[in-house]
């Protein structure tokens, strides 16, 4: 069914009384008026009108219904509180079944969506696969110079409600088209953003300062940008990167920095900074941040493959808590780290091995890390050899193997190296394990009893 066939099948009598009243003009027959809205379609004027009273979400639908294949050309719209700007136009046709919109006129809608920036030409959220190299970097343009629906599609309404409180916005409706609106006025308000930008530490301000100079839209998505997300001046439109819309960093550039007083420190943070000693052997040291929200198993396992060590049954002495790797009580992974851990900020590790190691491990500080995974950052010192005997069966062996000429060394070092014994720390290979132990599998729970 053709446009023309569609308005002389379903325009009735009645519908030149609602003419009148919307346009102000009597059309003598209702050929008439369909020879206007037809006119009206082709200048492209009225639609450009229509499109601004839908809201996001409409918007979105018509994104969606532009996809689909009506039947006969004819959509059928069940929902009545959707688009009902097309029946006040007289685009949309009401009947018992549902709002009837022809193909051709959503098409006229959806040229104009995009002509009036209400709508991208582009996905505003990336997969993986559309960047597989620096070079596709430049198909990020088209979200940070476009409309508003970069929000839309990047956002949800909680995240959104986050942006609100941390703004204080205070008059800010009840759905997410207001919710969109609101922040978008406020971070594109000279006023309103430097406050905005006083909620930043002085160091993320001073480089979003750099990069605004610098006219640089595109940002590594790490975890120095939480605060700068947080406020929904950078957004996240692919799993590696953000962006600062176009808009926010032209009213950036008005902003005379030096009137901000900004966070001294980032109150942010998504790890901890370690550092691990043997105390029988102080000269052995590792240096380890972890992520937050981990149990006390995991991080067990942590300090086992920091020291290359695979005994069980190790326990973690931490305030007035002893807490067992295996054993029913206060078992590793029924405790979280961090209200310990931030309360104590030391602890002792306990070795279960003939040495009897202690590692005493001390939280230096919490960090804002791009480390997803636990992560050995630097060492001193030997592996710790573990089932040897004594402590100082451990430095005697280790003083035979920093002298290579010494008529014990070949027999010492093939005994060492079957109880973990490495001449160079292998970082790598420990972090590579840390990854896939902790990142892929956590939580991650008690399974061996010994």
């Amino acid at each position: 069914m053709d446009l023309r066939t569609f308005f002389d099948t379903y325009y009735k009598n009645d519908i030149l009384y609602r003419a009148l009243i919307w346009y102000d003009r009597d059309f003598d027959t209702l050929d008439d008026f369909i020879e206007f809205k037809l006119t009206q379609l082709k200048e492209g004027k009225e639609i450009k009108q229509l499109v601004h009273t839908f809201s996001l979400p409409e918007i979105k639908w018509i994104e969606r219904l532009v996809q689909d294949v009506p039947e006969d050309n004819i959509y059928v719209i069940k929902d009545n509180d959707l688009l009902t700007s097309l029946k006040e136009f007289q685009y949309g046709i009401e009947t018992s079944n549902g709002t009837l919109v022809h193909e051709d006129i959503i098409k006229y809608i959806h040229d104009a969506l995009l002509s009036e920036g209400l709508m991208s030409q582009v996905k505003t959220m990336l997969e993986d696969k559309d960047i597989s190299a620096p070079r596709d970097i430049y198909k990020l343009k088209p979200i940070y110079t476009g409309s508003k629906i970069w929000l839309y599609d990047n956002l949800t309404t909680r995240e959104l409600r986050r942006i609100i409180s941390k703004l204080n916005i205070t008059d800010y409706g009840s759905y997410k088209d207001s919710y969109i609106e609101n922040v978008i006025h406020y971070l594109t308000t000279k006023e309103h953003l430097t406050h905005a930008l006083s909620l930043l530490p002085n160091e993320i301000l001073s480089l979003i300062k750099y990069n605004v100079d610098n006219e640089i839209y595109i940002y590594e998505n790490k975890t120095m940008w939480y605060e700068a997300k947080a406020l929904g001046i950078l957004v996240p439109v692919h799993r590696d990167y953000l962006v600062m819309h176009e808009d926010i960093l032209k009213t950036i550039q008005t902003i005379n920095f030096s009137n901000i007083t900004a966070i001294e420190k980032s109150k942010y943070y998504n790890g901890y900074e370690l550092s691990l000693t043997v105390k029988n052997i102080p000269t052995i040291q590792r240096k380890v941040i972890i992520p937050t929200r981990l149990n006390f198993y995991e991080l067990i396992q942590i300090i086992k493959s920091s020291f290359i060590w695979e005994n069980n049954k190790n326990t973690i002495q931490i305030g007035e808590f002893t807490i067992h790797e295996h054993q029913e009580s206060l078992q590793s992974d029924l405790i979280q780290v961090d209200g310990l851990l931030t309360k104590h900020k030391q602890f002792t590790f306990n070795y279960n091995s003939s040495e009897n190691y202690i590692v005493e491990g001390i939280l230096n500080k919490t960090v804002t890390t791009d480390y997803f995974s636990p992560t050995v950052v630097s060492y001193s010192g030997e592996t710790p050899i573990d089932n040897v005997g004594t402590v100082d069966d451990v430095l005697s062996m280790l003083e035979v193997l920093h002298h290579k000429e010494h008529p014990d060394y070949s027999s010492i070092y093939t005994k060492a190296r079957k109880r973990n014994y490495r001449e160079r720390y292998p970082l790598t290979a420990i972090n590579t394990h840390l990854s896939k132990l902790i990142h892929q599998e956590r939580p991650l729970f008690t399974n061996v009893k010994d």
